[in-house]
């Protein structure tokens, strides 16, 4: 995939180690990072922070925030600033860097978020800050970062970014704010090669690998027309109808085909018992390309 943002990390959010260890072994070359979080708290996280971390390229971990603001997750009960500082504790030696416990998404929450983050570095943990007032409409929290020299400044959940108009416009000046001072981008939560194909953005992470899989599609670069395909998997009755471009009518099957045959698998893995593992792999795969 050609963009003027190659080189860019993908980070596959909540990835099990199963999964992972799948994905090695049917592409071992590939360059795999993961983001597991403590809004999860798998413990099958311990086999990355283990003697099996060899198969991941890079580890980052995550507060788990988002699960508190979006009120989903199994485990909110037990999620806290005291909890997330044990959570990092085992994972210093295996884990890059950790994202702030950003407890407040709002762009009034920059006292509090900063708190924890200062308290997450009094106990050892290599933060990264977590930026929501994209443009500094209650404070410059985007300046103060930079003025402290954080070498890694991340792009959260914010109002600005959910303004479906503005959207592209408000995380580009944010980003392009944070590397003209110096420092790299994550982009939280944004796989779009739309929104990142332009932008300068260093690292990013999404769970769509695992989601739209669920859904029945199946993502692929096209390189014939240089465009991102979604194909949808035929696992309802009525998916023909629902969906134009699904497995049974689409126009590029024999390309496709011939991609899946060169990852030496086929179709029928695809919607076989085990297609929900296969179907992620494809979707990873995807995401993989974006980095190239």
């Amino acid at each position: 995939m050609n963009n003027k943002n190659s080189g860019i990390k993908i980070y596959f959010s909540s990835c099990p180690y199963s999964m992972a260890e799948e994905y090695n072994q049917l592409c071992p070359n590939d360059e795999l990072n993961i983001l597991i979080s403590y809004g999860i708290c798998d413990s099958r996280y311990l086999n990355m922070n283990g003697k099996k971390r060899h198969i991941i390229n890079s580890l980052i971990s995550d507060s788990g925030t988002f699960s508190i603001n979006s009120k989903k997750g199994k485990h909110l009960n037990r999620n806290s600033l005291n909890g997330f500082i044990d959570f990092c504790k085992p994972l210093f030696k295996k884990s890059d860097f950790f994202m702030n416990y950003d407890e407040d998404f709002t762009i009034d929450g920059f006292k509090k978020n900063y708190r924890n983050m200062k308290i997450l570095e009094d106990n050892g943990v290599n933060v990264v800050p977590i930026v929501h007032d994209y443009l500094s409409e209650n404070i410059d929290e985007i300046d103060i970062y930079l003025n402290e020299n954080y070498k890694i400044i991340a792009l959260g959940d914010s109002p600005h970014k959910r303004d479906k108009k503005n959207k592209i416009k408000n995380i580009t000046y944010a980003v392009n704010r944070i590397v003209d001072g110096g420092a790299m981008v994550h982009l939280l939560g944004v796989t779009d090669s739309e929104i990142l194909k332009d932008i300068p953005v260093h690292f990013c992470d999404s769970t769509s690998w695992a989601t739209e899989q669920r859904a029945g599609v199946i993502k692929w670069w096209n390189p014939h027309y240089s465009k991102t395909d979604n194909i949808y998997m035929l696992d309802k009755i009525d998916s023909e109808f629902r969906h134009k471009n699904n497995i049974g009518n689409y126009q590029n099957y024999d390309q496709f085909e011939e991609y899946l045959d060169d990852l030496n698998i086929n179709i029928t893995d695809l919607m076989g018992y085990r297609r929900s593992v296969y179907r992620k792999f494809i979707n990873m795969k995807y995401f993989i390309t974006m980095q190239d």
